[in-house]
C-alpha cells in the first residue's frame, strides 16, 4: 500500500504541478498576512492578543481550502479555482471548527509532554520518562490522524467530531502505512522549508495532495475488501495513477 500510495502521489503531483504551485502560493500569502500582524504588534508593543484573531481564524480555513481543492483536483483534472471557491464556501465554518479543535488537542498534548518531561521527571524519573514517552507516541499517531481529518470531512461529509473519530480509527486500522506517510510528509516539509522558496511554492499543495492520495488509497482498499466476494475492484484516479509507468516521462510520445 505504501509503494502504491507514493507512486500515485508522484504522478498526481506531476500532472497537477502548476495547480499545486498556485494553491501553495495563495496559502503562503494568506499565512504570511495572518502571521505578520501578531509579529509586528509584538515588536511595536501594540495590543498583542487581539492581533492573533486573524491567524486563529484564517489558518485553519486556508489550510482546509487547499485540502479541499487538491482532493477535488485528484478526482477531476479539470477542476478550477472558481469551482473550488463556489463549493468550499458552505464548508468554511465546519473546516474552521475542525482545524481549531484539532489544533487545541495538539496543543494540549504538547503541554502534557512538556509537563511530564520537566515536572514529572523531577518528581519521579521513571514515571516522568514513561508518561512523556507514551504521550509523545500518542501525539505522533494523532499527527497522522490530523493529516486525514480534512480528506475525511470533505470526502464523507462528516461532522467535526465524526471526522476526528474516523481519522483516529483509520490510523489505528493501518498504523504503519499512516505513520510512513507522516514521515514522508514531515521529511518533505522540512526539505521544502530549508529551501525557503519551496515552502512558498510547494509546501501545502504537496502535503495536502499526499494525504488526499493516502485517504483515497485507504478507501480503495476498504472497497476492495467489501467487494472481494464479487471479485470486482473499484477503479478511480488514484488506481490509475498507481499503474502508470516512468515510460511516460522518458518517451511520452509512445504513450497514448
Amino acid at each position: 500500500m505504501i509503494r502504491q500510495t507514493l507512486w500515485a502521489f508522484f504522478w498526481a503531483s506531476y500532472d497537477n504541478a502548476g495547480r499545486i504551485i498556485a494553491a501553495s502560493t495563495i496559502w503562503a500569502i494568506m499565512m504570511m498576512a495572518c502571521i505578520s500582524l501578531p509579529f509586528y504588534s509584538f515588536q511595536l508593543g501594540w495590543l498583542f492578543w487581539p492581533s492573533w484573531i486573524p491567524l486563529l481564524a484564517g489558518a485553519p480555513v486556508a489550510t482546509a481550502a487547499v485540502f479541499f481543492y487538491t482532493g477535488r483536483r485528484l478526482k477531476n483534472p479539470d477542476y478550477s479555482f472558481l469551482e473550488c471557491w463556489r463549493e468550499f464556501r458552505p464548508w468554511i465554518l465546519k473546516s474552521w471548527l475542525l482545524g481549531t479543535s484539532a489544533g487545541i488537542v495538539l496543543a494540549v498534548l504538547g503541554l502534557n509532554i512538556a509537563f511530564y518531561a520537566i515536572r514529572g521527571i523531577a518528581w519521579n524519573p521513571i514515571f516522568g520518562a514513561l508518561a512523556s514517552g507514551l504521550t509523545l507516541w500518542f501525539t505522533v499517531f494523532y499527527l497522522a490522524a490530523m493529516g486525514l481529518v480534512y480528506p475525511i470531512q470533505f470526502g464523507r461529509g462528516c461532522s467535526v467530531p465524526r471526522s476526528l473519530k474516523q481519522a483516529v480509527l483509520l490510523v489505528l486500522d493501518r498504523p504503519w502505512a499512516c505513520l510512513a506517510m507522516l514521515g514522508v510528509s514531515a521529511f518533505m516539509a522540512a526539505s521544502l522549508i530549508l529551501t525557503q522558496a519551496g515552502a512558498v511554492l510547494l509546501l501545502m499543495g504537496l502535503v495536502s495532495m499526499l494525504w488526499n492520495v493516502t485517504y483515497s488509497q485507504l478507501e480503495r482498499e476498504r472497497e476492495i475488501k467489501e467487494h472481494h466476494v464479487q471479485g470486482s475492484e473499484p477503479r478511480d484516479a488514484v488506481s490509475e495513477y498507481s499503474h502508470r509507468s516512468l515510460r511516460e516521462l522518458i518517451r511520452p510520445w509512445e504513450v497514448r
